[in-house]
């Protein structure tokens, strides 16, 4: 089921979530390699392929975002189970749009 039912989200935003978290997580990882670097060379290469993750990042964050608009949330999601899923994003959406 590529697109959001009524009691569970489709394989795309599933998708899109993953690989959007998983992403996330190399960007930790390469800043944190980068400037606990000693070598200059090294870690100049660890940011070289930070930026154009985070453009990527972006990019897939932006076509998630039409995918959500085209695509309401399940119906059924619990109160609780809704309200935890938004809110504590809400910052990191923020601090990744602001690097």
């Amino acid at each position: 089921m590529l697109h959001n039912s009524l009691s569970r989200y489709g394989s795309v935003a599933q998708a899109f979530h993953w690989v959007i978290v998983g992403l996330v997580a190399v960007q930790v990882y390469l800043a944190i390699v980068a400037f606990r670097s000693t070598d200059d060379a090294a870690a100049a290469d660890m940011l070289a392929l930070h930026r154009p993750l985070g453009l990527a990042i972006l990019t897939l964050m932006v076509v998630r975002l039409a995918w959500k608009l085209t695509n309401p949330r399940p119906a059924t999601t619990p109160g609780l189970q809704r309200m935890s899923a938004t809110r504590p994003s809400w910052p990191l959406r923020c601090r990744v749009r602001q690097l």
